[in-house]
């Protein structure tokens, strides 16, 4: 039994590209879950319950790791967000444009349907498609970014990051927080760094776990 499951293992891993970067679009686009359920545990629709005990980050990571669709570790990612900051926000990449995905700030779910970031431009939301770094700012004057913020309601916040998150070198989102009138602490940015490279892991086992499922 052991010698199928590894040789379904290799065949997962040759598929053909052109079939891997469809299978990629359909993870990081599919729609919400079906439960209506978080990884949080919380109803979808509304935001996240924010972790306060270690166990309680450990159980959300867990939940995020192990969760079933995209929708799940986006919620999942927010609630591990916001524990370090005031307000979150995932978009989701596709043919050089980020979509919002989900957002909230101050225990709502901020609506950031519809909201649309090309990748072509100097816009700081634009950077991290670009070039695939994450990028921390104050203010900005580009109508893009103005845009942006007035839409999620974050125009006065004092300090911003925008965290790329990738599989296998393609963007599939951005990560954007800020924490209101007070500036990003030192161990807060370290933490968000160390979370966007979960929410990849994350997608990566979803990716995989759909490759091997049509191998």
């Amino acid at each position: 039994m052991r010698k199928k499951t590894d040789t379904n293992r290799d065949a997962s891993a040759e598929l053909p590209p052109i079939e891997e970067e469809l299978l990629l679009e359909e993870v990081v686009s599919e729609i919400p879950s079906a439960s209506g359920r978080t990884a949080s545990g919380t109803p979808a629709g509304g935001a996240s319950t924010v972790p306060r005990t270690p166990a309680e980050v450990f159980m959300v990571e867990a939940a995020m790791r192990s969760a079933p669709g995209r929708d799940e570790i986006a919620c999942a990612a927010l609630a591990l967000a916001r524990r370090h900051v005031a307000a979150a926000a995932l978009f989701v990449v596709q043919r050089g444009v980020a979509a919002g995905l989900r957002a909230e700030a101050d225990d709502e779910e901020i609506p950031v349907d519809g909201l649309l970031v090309p990748a072509d431009g100097e816009s700081v939301f634009a950077a991290p498609l670009v070039d695939g770094k994450a990028v921390r700012w104050g203010i900005s004057r580009h109508p893009v970014d103005v845009r942006v913020l007035r839409a999620m309601g974050r125009e006065s916040a004092a300090d911003r990051m925008l965290l790329p998150i990738s599989i296998r070198g393609r963007v599939v989102n951005l990560l954007y927080v800020d924490n209101g009138a007070d500036a990003i602490a030192v161990t807060a940015a370290a933490a968000l760094h160390a979370l966007a490279g979960v929410v990849a892991e994350s997608y990566e086992r979803l990716l995989v776990a759909r490759k091997q499922s049509r191998a």
